[in-house]
């Protein structure tokens, strides 16, 4: 699902760049915004494969709920 995502956003962006609705600069960071994601996909894939399916849900929804406070206590403050 995660290289979808990454393939339909470089489409996306390759066609505001071509439309000239993207200026270049925006396009270069989105492109560089790719690589932490290729990153976070294989080791997201490595850590799966040593975890369980159950312990793998609970490492992720706890990781969610972090990162959902953090974003909330950042905008209330």
């Amino acid at each position: 699902m995660g290289a979808w995502f990454s393939v339909a956003t470089l489409a996306l962006g390759l066609a505001l760049g071509w439309q000239n609705l993207m200026p270049v600069d925006q396009g270069i960071a989105s492109c560089a915004a790719l690589l932490p994601a290729a990153i976070g996909m294989i080791m997201g894939r490595k850590i799966r494969k040593n975890l369980s399916e159950q312990l793998f849900r609970k490492v992720l929804f706890i990781a969610l709920l972090i990162l959902g406070v953090y974003i909330t206590v950042g905008a209330l403050t």
